[in-house]
């Protein structure tokens, strides 16, 4: 009876999941590996704009917009590169930016429309009841506030309208921008100032500016 040789058998290891060489290429990227961002990048243009594409579902915005939150989670994720833990794959990790950047631009959206109906509204209501001229400035001078607070970055603009209009707790705010306490107040606090500054400028520049009580 003839023996058979014994064959050569290669064992080949299992790759990393995807989500463990995404987090190998984040560590390369915070080494200063252009290339390893790159490649990161390209994965994420490729499919985060159509979720987020997907998560609009009143369809507030355009195709070109859904790139320009995608690019703008990117600079975030970016920034935040070192929070990137591979918990999951590096895409999924930069949508959850874009998400929040999606929700705060359709609340900025919704707002802008909701003032420009108030101020329509009441317009219409006090014409002819009102001095028209006095009417006139304190629509102007709250239209300089609207432009003020549009002139913040959009994460200030978030923070500034949660704070003042819905009295949003610092620690809640900090949960959702993910930052410390401290770093929320202080952005709150210069946001705010900020606001005071363009309006103030604007409304002297057009000599509306409110005269002290």
């Amino acid at each position: 009876m003839r023996t058979q040789r014994p064959r050569n058998v290669t064992c080949v290891p299992p790759s990393a999941p995807a989500r463990e060489r995404n987090h190998q290429l984040a560590r390369l990227a915070l080494g200063g590996d252009g290339r390893a961002w790159d490649l990161l990048y390209e994965k994420a243009i490729r499919s985060v704009p159509a979720a987020v594409r997907r998560a609009d579902f009143q369809h507030f915005f355009s195709d070109w917009e859904y790139r320009d939150i995608t690019d703008e989670a990117l600079a975030r994720c970016y920034d935040h590169l070192e929070r990137y833990r591979g918990l999951s794959q590096f895409q999924w990790w930069v949508l959850g930016y874009a998400k929040n950047i999606l929700r705060n631009r359709i609340q900025r959206q919704l707002t802008h429309w909701r003032n420009q109906s108030l101020l329509e509204r009441a317009a219409d209501q006090h014409a002819l009841c009102q001095d028209p001229l006095r009417l006139l400035l304190r629509l102007e001078r709250d239209q300089f506030l609207w432009e003020a607070f549009y002139q913040l970055p959009p994460q200030d603009q978030a923070l500034v309208y949660q704070r003042v209009f819905f009295q949003t707790a610092y620690a809640t705010l900090a949960k959702s921008a993910q930052l410390t306490r401290d770093q929320v107040r202080r952005r709150c606090q210069d946001a705010l100032n900020a606001i005071r500054w363009i309006f103030l400028r604007r409304s002297r520049t057009r000599g509306t500016a409110p005269r002290p009580q």
